[in-house]
């Protein structure tokens, strides 16, 4: 396990892919399930988590080692042990680490009947599963049993009645392109109610700057905006917070503004569609802008070089090296000055980039200047080889004007 666990991060360390060498991996993960069989053997399991934890941290990848939760959440200090099971919200993890699931599995919650009839509308959503869709079942599978009736006795409802309907009324009335003659128009605006489609105009916010849909109040759904689709939104986090399950924004949810791209914007008049399913209140959702205040390109030797120089031609191939490319995001506009720029191992990330212990005197910060967009290729024939045998990138940043 160490001698293969320690190659794959060394063959990742190579290529400068770890967040901490300004790559894309953030977390490292060693996915074993121990806790089904950790029972089962005693100290000896605890034994073997502390040797697994001191192992992983001893790879000196500087980013965090993460394990799938176990029953001695301090046998694996200091990796972050994670949720796999049901109410994730009431998990709290060991000594004030950050609390990070890899399965929240659906749970169950206490309900009170009326006297008479009661109906049950379950809805079942669909994600990821297509690859398993031929296979795997759809809608009610299994039992559905009350319990907790008179003299401890459960009722069977799978036999009962049943009735489907397949897919949403609003998507076969094409509500989602804000053409059809089906919306009511009414003084009030009817909130909090799941399953329910709103439509509004607006007027774009003015300028050119990155627009966002600022959907805080709301629960989960889709967006459309002029008949786009923005994809789904989901803000809300259903769960109870207390001083020891979170430290700041409490309460809050992680993300809530969702761009919108420029172009499927009118200049006037526009049309935002919401499908609701959990049932919120839309009256607090607003627009927001972004002023980009800086340009950044950060591209290493593995990175592939880009699609319009691809070349079938095989005498060509391997002599198309990557390129860092940089272009002002608006009209008229050129870059005005390099606020950063080395080759070797820079790491960070756009705003906040540094040198790595390898770097090149060669690089300039007079390129790309007055130009309203440029490539620099990656080669150490440009930029010299200041740490042979090293896998290199480059990373820059720039101002626009």
């Amino acid at each position: 396990m160490k001698q293969f666990t320690a190659k794959i991060m060394d063959m990742i360390k190579q290529e400068n892919l770890y967040a901490s060498q300004g790559g894309p991996i953030i977390l490292c993960q060693i996915e074993n399930e121990y806790r089904d069989i950790y029972a089962a053997y005693g100290p000896a399991a605890k034994s073997y988590m502390k040797w697994a934890a001191s192992m992983e941290t001893s790879l000196d990848t500087r980013v965090p080692w993460v394990l799938w939760q176990q029953a001695d959440a301090d046998a694996a200090d200091p990796i972050i042990n994670m949720c796999n099971d049901f109410y994730c919200d009431q998990f709290t993890s060991s000594n004030a680490k950050p609390k990070i699931w890899t399965e929240n599995w659906s749970g169950c919650r206490h309900f009170t009947l009326v006297f008479g009839k009661n109906t049950i509308d379950l809805l079942s959503l669909t994600v990821g599963l297509q690859l398993f869709f031929d296979t795997w079942g759809a809608g009610i599978t299994g039992p559905v049993i009350l319990k907790g009736l008179k003299n401890g006795s459960t009722l069977d409802l799978s036999s009962r009645k049943w009735t489907c309907k397949v897919g949403l009324k609003g998507e076969d009335l094409g509500l989602s392109s804000g053409s059809s003659g089906q919306w009511n128009s009414q003084s009030t605006l009817p909130t909090n109610q799941p399953l329910i489609w709103y439509k509004t105009n607006f007027v774009a916010p003015s300028g050119s700057n990155p627009v966002a849909i600022d959907f805080t109040g709301m629960g989960r759904g889709e967006a459309w905006v002029n008949g786009q689709s923005i994809g789904r939104y989901w803000p809300t986090y259903i769960g109870s917070y207390n001083s020891f399950k979170c430290l700041k924004n409490c309460g809050k949810p992680s993300q809530t503004l969702y761009h919108v791209p420029q172009s499927w914007l009118q200049p006037n008049r526009n049309t935002l569609i919401l499908f609701e399913e959990s049932g919120r209140n839309p009256m607090q959702i607003s627009f927001a802008t972004r002023q980009i205040g800086s340009v950044c390109s950060h591209v290493s030797g593995s990175h592939p070089p880009p699609v319009d120089l691809w070349n079938s031609d095989t005498e060509s191939e391997g002599k198309v090296v990557p390129l860092v490319s940089l272009e002002c995001p608006y009209p008229n506009q050129v870059i005005s000055s390099i606020k950063f720029a080395s080759f070797g191992m820079p790491y960070g990330t756009c705003g906040n980039f540094k040198h790595g212990h390898c770097r090149s005197n060669e690089a300039l910060s007079i390129a790309c200047i007055g130009s309203s967009s440029c490539r620099i290729e990656l080669s150490i024939n440009a930029f010299g080889d200041p740490c042979k045998g090293v896998a290199k990138s480059l990373a820059v940043e720039s101002s626009c004007a």
